[in-house]
């Protein structure tokens, strides 16, 4: 046992002794000093010979020398470390960037909102008391004020980006049907005046973040009838799909459930090509004098999806409608 190194002795000996007196076999990963007085690292296995009784007659051992493989496992397990610290520490410095942001964004677009109510408000002003003659001024006016609405969209539209950028809100139960029926409450007068039919089967209940899912409903909604030139027909079904039935493009965990809700229109659609660029934020396919909106709706509709294990894609040909079809989790 002098060749030992200090460090491995009390452990080999300690399973040497088991192994001797149950008769197991021994094996052990140890240092052994060499004829140069250099301790290197050896794989030690021993098996005891036994007669027809079961008696140890004697003992059958080798040594191995591992000592390069064992600093290579050292070095490569000194570097995963290694590298693992600094993925954790570039992730946490990310999360906090992307944190950073968030807020930013939050109370940038919150601070905005207040000059734009005051330019918003004394335009009015100025067009209630301006002359009925002067048409030049109350059109600059007229601009201004439809800038500064426009402005007021875009800001509210960047307040709900950020907001549902946090998925760490509780989940709770979520009726769709009930989520829907609000929905469609408040769309009632565009309804009309457009000559819309919705038509939606019973839709199931499930966890999510209420909020969001209120969002994600509205904004599907809202585009169905906005992008759409006359008689809106909006078909809103759900079913619940297997993990390991998903399309094989659709990159979620195999095993889990989720709902599949489809959004189909008969708008104006858009040629297929662009089907992932919607959902970037700021990205708009048509013209602003033509259909309102700023280019985030979708955006949300995608961080939101994602916010709930989720997915969202768009099938769409020009002339003949769209279809949104989003992936929850259950």
């Amino acid at each position: 046992f002098q060749l030992l190194h200090p460090e491995d002795r009390t452990n080999s000996i300690r399973k040497l002794e088991k192994a001797i007196s149950s008769g197991s076999d021994f094996q052990a990963e140890l240092r052994l000093k060499n004829k140069d007085g250099v301790y290197r690292w050896q794989l030690g296995r021993s098996v005891a010979i036994k007669n027809d009784a079961g008696e140890i007659q004697s003992w059958i051992g080798t040594s191995i020398d591992i000592h390069d493989q064992k600093l290579m496992s050292e070095e490569l397990e000194r570097r995963v470390a290694a590298r693992t610290a600094e993925l954790k520490k570039a992730n946490e410095e990310l999360l906090r960037t992307n944190q950073d942001l968030e807020q930013f964004a939050y109370v940038s677009s919150h601070d905005l909102q207040e000059p734009l109510r005051k330019i918003q408000t004394f335009s009015d002003l100025v067009l209630k008391n301006i002359a009925s003659d002067n048409d030049a001024v109350r059109m600059h006016l007229e601009k201004i004020n439809s800038s500064a609405n426009r402005m007021s969209v875009l800001i509210t539209d960047l307040l709900n980006y950020s907001r549902v950028s946090k998925s760490d809100e509780n989940f709770v139960a979520v009726n769709l049907n009930r989520v829907l029926e609000n929905i469609l409450s408040d769309f009632e007068v565009l309804i009309k005046q457009k000559n819309a039919v919705v038509q939606a089967e019973r839709l199931p209940i499930i966890r999510g973040i209420p909020i969001q899912i209120n969002q994600l409903l509205y904004n599907l909604v809202s585009n169905a009838l906005k992008f759409s030139i006359k008689n809106p027909v909006i078909t809103i079904t759900a079913s619940e799909l297997a993990g390991n039935a998903l399309p094989a493009h659709i990159m979620l965990p195999a095993d889990k459930n989720y709902v599949v809700m489809c959004f189909k229109d008969n708008g104006i659609g858009f040629a297929q090509i662009y089907a992932s660029q919607i959902f970037t934020i700021f990205q708009r396919l048509n013209n602003r004098s033509q259909y309102s909106g700023t280019g985030i709706g979708l955006a949300i509709c995608k961080k939101i999806a994602e916010n709930h294990g989720g997915y969202i894609e768009a099938h769409s040909k020009e002339g003949e409608g769209s279809e949104f079809i989003v992936y929850l989790a259950v």
